[in-house]
């Protein structure tokens, strides 16, 4: 019982510690002025925008970008096939050709034909 009581007076102290710091700066801080209308325009690059941000772009950017994933996955995942060139041999060699060259295949066809497109 006596350990809920220094809880319970601890509490108390922290509560009233924390409530006179907010009431201390609510009194002694200065009051916001009035803010300009011109500082609640967008501003970007020196410029002020002419025209609305949320415009919709084309959809060979999202498969630009897509595509940019992909391919930065496939050659993370190349990474590993580095150090142990020399134990996977023949077939292994084979196995990573084949993966690049499905891999060139992608690239060719994004190049080609999805970035062509008229979305």
């Amino acid at each position: 019982m006596e350990k809920v009581f220094y809880v319970a007076i601890y509490f108390v102290l922290a509560s009233v510690i924390g409530l006179g710091i907010i009431l201390i700066h609510l009194i002694l801080s200065e009051k916001p002025k009035e803010s300009p209308p011109q500082k609640f325009l967008p501003f970007e690059s020196g410029m002020i925008p002419f025209h609305d941000a949320r415009g919709r772009l084309p959809v060979k950017f999202y498969v630009f970008a897509l595509a940019f994933l992909i391919f930065d996955i496939e050659v993370a995942l190349l990474i590993p096939y580095i150090p142990i060139v020399k134990e996977l041999g023949i077939v292994g060699i084979a196995e990573v050709l084949f993966f690049l060259l499905v891999l060139f295949f992608g690239y060719l066809y994004i190049r080609e034909v999805a970035l062509k497109q008229k979305i």
